[in-house]
């Protein structure tokens, strides 16, 4: 009696199985993701699938900092803010890649930060946090203190598709801001 019973729950969960892989694919082949310590395949968990974006509410007293990622520009909507407690509100408008919002503390230049393989060395720079890689068309946020100083924002995805390496940072996902 119970082999009959389970029979139903397996043909559900087969048909579960060909329905996430005719909707899962995309028309992107598989990308690699550079990681600092060597190479992992990134198909359909890496940057360019990653999940949308969690957005939380922004923190009595914050000031909100909204960030717009793309291929290939990194936008926050203002230059400079005051010390304290910063919301961030990245939206990622791809239109295809997953990005992420990396917070350096730092006197270099945007483009000037140490990079090796195509990322910017976090071990080399003071990272005070990050939104992780969230998908494109969705936004993401993080609240984070800040003491005054200069700090820069970037995207440190770092891809290979077909040999071709995909720097992020490098492809022009970075720009400055001061806090006072």
């Amino acid at each position: 009696m119970r082999k009959w019973m389970a029979a139903p729950g397996l043909a559900a969960c087969l048909a579960l199985v060909a329905l996430a892989a005719a909707c899962g694919g995309e028309d992107r082949p598989n990308v690699d993701v550079i990681e600092d310590g060597g190479t992992s395949s990134a198909s359909a968990s890496g940057p360019g699938t990653a999940a949308p974006g969690e957005v939380s509410p922004k923190p009595a007293g914050a000031q909100q900092v909204d960030v717009v990622l793309r291929e290939f520009a990194l936008e926050p909507a203002v230059a400079s803010v005051k010390a304290g407690e910063i919301y961030f509100l990245a939206d990622n408008r791809g239109p295809a890649d997953a990005h992420e919002l990396v917070i350096v503390k730092t006197d270099l230049a945007p483009d000037k930060l140490p990079v090796e393989k195509g990322k910017v060395s976090e071990s080399k720079v003071k990272v005070v946090d990050e939104i992780e890689a969230f998908a494109a068309k969705s936004q993401a946020s993080k609240s984070v203190k800040l003491s005054a100083g200069t700090y820069v924002l970037l995207c440190n995805i770092v891809e290979t598709d077909d040999g071709q390496t995909e720097s992020h940072y490098e492809l022009g996902m970075r720009a400055a801001l001061r806090v006072e």
